[in-house]
């Protein structure tokens, strides 16, 4: 058994293939992706892929290479249960892949808010192509967007709806937008260039006090005040997945 098993399908799981099938190990790898696609690039999702409908997903490398460098692939196949005295991975399927080395790549999940059930139909999160897809499909129903949180995602998505006519509003908890990432210059900057665009954006407001019916958010509390809500995205950070 000389098997190297990656468990995640993304960035770091592809650029780790690629480096194994350029040392001549391609046809040890089997690769472990809980998303049904192929790895793909992330970045694009919050931008051209998300504004146009016709827009394809960037992947890595093509299907065929993976083949070619004898890369098995285990897609829409999760991984379940490890186990370390066997050295054995379980996936959703039932079907066990021993192994020589297991990698755990599988980065993080977008953070969502333990007040705000995971399955509203108009709450989202950016992380995969799936939510992207998700998001992508609601803009036709969608008059106007609520953004929590004033980082790159949330940013992003904000300038996208508002491109694309939708009424947008952010809500930034911190002082000032992208707090832990960039200068207050540049931050300052930012806030500018999105109010110029239309955007309602607001910095050290407090939001809660939300109201569900069904599978809909409602409503919720911003800085005090009650407001409704069409569409929520949830551009709050990342926690390990």
């Amino acid at each position: 058994m000389n098997e190297i098993v990656i468990v995640g399908g993304g960035h770091a799981g592809a650029q780790l293939c690629g480096a194994l099938a350029a040392a001549g190990q391609g046809a040890r790898v089997h690769l472990v992706c809980e998303e049904p696609w192929l790895p793909y690039q992330r970045p694009p999702l919050s931008k051209a892929y998300l504004k146009q409908p016709d827009e394809v997903m960037q992947w890595h490398r093509g299907e065929a290479w993976y083949g070619e460098q004898g890369i098995t692939l285990h897609r829409g196949d999760a991984a379940v249960a490890i186990d370390r005295a066997a050295r054995a991975v379980t996936l959703a399927s039932g079907r066990r892949l021993g192994y020589a080395w297991l990698v755990l790549a599988t980065g993080t999940r977008a953070r969502r808010l333990p007040d705000l059930p995971s399955d509203l139909a108009n709450v989202h999160v950016l992380r995969t192509a799936g939510d992207a897809d998700r998001l992508r499909a609601a803009w036709g129903s969608m008059r106007s967007l609520t953004v929590l949180g004033g980082g790159f995602i949330g940013l992003e998505v904000a300038a996208t709806a508002r491109a694309l006519g939708k009424t947008v509003q952010v809500l930034e908890s911190a002082p000032r937008l992208m707090l832990r990432s960039v200068s207050p210059e540049l931050s300052e900057h930012v806030l500018t260039v999105h109010r110029g665009s239309g955007i309602d954006l607001r910095t050290g407001i407090a939001v809660g006090g939300f109201e569900v019916q069904g599978d809909h958010l409602l409503s919720l509390e911003a800085g005090g005040q009650r407001q409704a809500v069409d569409h929520l995205l949830l551009g709050i950070g990342a926690v390990p997945e």
